[in-house]
């Protein structure tokens, strides 16, 4: 890469989830290696963004209201105009929208080079934007994403394709004593699946009744929400049962629980087009149970280093389950394998340079 280029990163969603906290794991070795500058809406996403040395953060308007998409770029327009960047890599569904207006309507703009991260199955624009982002670099964090059906209709392979992977900040603890509780961190929208997970530990509770099941997420659908305390009364699962709120210090949680669920299912919005969860509970020498859909059945090693689980299946769920319950040997085997894979695939510093790699024309690998 030539000295001075500059990367420009549109992470403008309203919302902080795992596609914010993933491009901010690689943000710092980015950052490092070239100018960047960083388009953000949401204000904990921003937080995390300025913390970050020699990075420059711009804050865009807020909402998908017309004005507010219509003052974001105009402030784009003028930003690209004077600072001329080399690639502008859009981080989500919102940010691609931007990328086709500006190259439409800047005919400045159509030189750079553009990337979009497609991180989820919700891209509904993806098929009115790609004509108009003509060599377009598309990544992914799996390659479950690339094998999205919808997606490939919509002529996803006419474009350079790369498989980029999550990164995880690598913990220095030792894997310490546990309380013998499962962790389950997820939004709480039914695509999550979190209902599955609580109907196995009815079967759980059976055989380990002081077994518990603690569950952090935000509430983004109140009535799912509702639903799943209403589950949790009619299995009389009231002392096995935690929810706790949303929670930004994720790594006290991996370093207090047993092992760690996935349930999310394949269903739109979903399945998991990554699975952090798996990598962060993994950087903290925990193993991890997942529905087998999805990111997860390209991340985990079914008996190596977690179990995967036909998809719905609350028996072998809480089969599995009551196993590495009973078993900290077996916990502490899978939760060493995975502590290892995070070292020598997921490593931020490592998919930051791999990244930068793919995106400019010089280092582009053949394989995907």
């Amino acid at each position: 890469m030539e000295g001075g280029q500059m990367i420009y990163i549109l992470s403008n969603m309203r919302e902080y989830g795992g596609a914010e906290k993933s491009i901010a794991t690689l943000l710092p070795h980015i950052a490092a290696q070239m100018p960047t500058r960083i388009f953000v809406e949401n204000d904990k996403h921003a937080a995390d963004c300025a913390a970050i040395p020699g990075l420059q953060v711009t804050a865009t308007a807020k909402g998908n209201g017309p004005l507010a998409m219509l003052k974001t770029f105009l402030m784009l327009r003028s930003a690209f105009a004077k600072e001329r960047p080399a690639l502008l890599l859009a981080n989500g569904h919102k940010g691609a929208l931007f990328l086709a207006l500006l190259r439409t309507l800047s005919p400045a703009a159509r030189k750079a080079r553009y990337a979009i991260y497609v991180r989820d199955f919700d891209y509904y624009w993806l098929g009115k934007i790609l004509p108009r982002l003509p060599g377009c670099i598309l990544l992914a964090p799996s390659q479950a994403v690339f094998d999205n059906e919808r997606y490939l209709d919509w002529g996803i392979e006419k474009h350079p394709s790369y498989v980029i992977e999550n990164a995880a900040d690598i913990s220095t603890s030792e894997h310490i004593a546990d309380e013998g509780w499962v962790g389950l961190l997820a939004r709480l929208v039914p695509w999550k699946g979190v209902e599955y997970a609580i109907r196995a530990m009815r079967i759980v509770a059976d055989k380990l009744p002081a077994a518990t099941l603690r569950i952090y997420g935000e509430t983004i659908d109140a009535a799912y929400v509702a639903s799943l305390r209403a589950l949790v009364a009619e299995l009389k699962l009231g002392a096995n049962i935690e929810f706790h709120e949303h929670t930004r210090d994720t790594a006290s949680v991996y370093r207090a629980g047993a092992l760690f669920l996935v349930t999310s299912l394949n269903q739109v919005p979903g399945p998991e087009s990554f699975g952090r969860v798996v990598i962060e509970a993994w950087s903290h020498r925990r193993p991890v149970i997942a529905f087998d859909c999805g990111g997860p059945r390209h991340l985990i090693e079914d008996g190596t280093d977690g179990y995967l689980v036909h998809e719905k299946d609350i028996a072998v769920l809480a089969e599995d389950i009551i196993e590495l319950l009973e078993n900290p040997a077996q916990r502490r085997a899978f939760g060493e394998a995975g502590y290892a894979k995070v070292r020598e695939r997921f490593n931020p510093a490592t998919l930051a340079g791999r990244l930068l790699q793919t995106v400019f024309p010089s280092n582009i690998p053949t394989t995907k």
